[in-house]
């Protein structure tokens, strides 16, 4: 009876150590987690797959009498953005989307030549080292530009490479829309990368003279995340001083005998009741 009784003391002794084991494994995995990741958990068996974002520096040209000279290079600025997935330790594979985003915060520059002649431009290249030919949305004009290295200066030849006009431009470019990213059995340490870099170059036209960009600059930065940027409203967006966007702005304020109401497309601001179009509309009271 006395070796029964020690046999159910050792089986339950076990038992605790493996739960113990097993919590503390699960907790391991769920540490792993941390902030400013979007990953997947799963709590049965404890695997995670991580997907982590990077971005460089963001964008800043400023072009003055000496930078911006008639006969001096092209001015021009660059970054990277990197998303990195690293997969469950389980089945060493993952998939996974994102967005990448350009937010120009603040464009000075006007086009000083006769047609709108692209002057500042924005180049891309994939993860794969192509130039992009397009963008999502985008409806401007592209322009083939030549390419400068900061470092040397020293014109560098690319053939079929587009710069996208942005002479202007301020607000978010969508640059990728639920772009993949995969882990495969072939990625080393069961993680893969993909950087994106972007250029912004202010052309400068060796016959011309652009001294109406001269004192004037340019902000901006990268942005890359799991999910959707939301769309901004109009009047978030819009030219200040022009009817259309002063009168968007009064968005939610009284006008007259009645309202105007932005229909936003989560429905929230019209109470409920908008059409979650993005339109304007006025409502007079009763």
């Amino acid at each position: 009876m006395k070796e029964k009784k020690n046999l159910t003391l050792i089986i339950i002794t076990i038992a605790v150590v493996l739960a113990a084991i097993a919590g503390a494994t699960f907790a391991y995995f769920a540490a792993q987690v941390g902030d400013g990741t979007d990953s997947q958990i799963d709590a049965v068996s404890g695997t995670t797959d991580s997907l982590m974002f990077e971005v460089g520096d963001p964008f800043s040209i400023d072009a003055n009498q000496e930078n911006f000279a008639k006969g001096e290079p092209n001015l021009q600025d660059r970054t990277t953005a990197t998303a990195r997935l690293v997969a469950n330790n389980t089945t060493n594979k993952a998939t996974a989307t994102y967005y990448v985003y350009l937010d120009i915060s603040t464009n000075g520059l006007i086009y000083t030549k006769e047609g709108e002649e692209p002057e500042l431009v924005v180049s891309i290249k994939d993860p794969d080292g192509n130039y992009l030919t397009a963008l999502p949305g985008f409806t401007g004009k592209t322009t083939d530009i030549d390419i400068y290295q900061d470092e040397t200066r020293q014109q560098i030849e690319q053939s079929g490479v587009k710069g996208f006009d942005i002479t202007g431009t301020t607000g978010v470019i969508p640059i990728a829309l639920n772009y993949q990213i995969e882990v495969t059995d072939e990625d080393l340490d069961h993680t893969k990368e993909q950087t994106w870099e972007i250029v912004l170059t202010l052309i400068n036209f060796p016959e011309d003279e652009q001294n109406d960009n001269t004192g004037k600059s340019v902000e901006a930065k990268v942005i890359i995340q799991k999910d959707k940027m939301k769309e901004k409203a109009y009047h978030e967006t819009c030219e200040a001083g022009t009817l259309a966007c002063e009168i968007a702005k009064k968005q939610g304020t009284e006008l007259g005998s009645g309202y105007l109401y932005y229909h936003d497309p989560d429905n929230t601001l019209a109470g409920g009741y908008g059409a979650a179009d993005g339109s304007y509309r006025y409502a007079g009271n009763e």
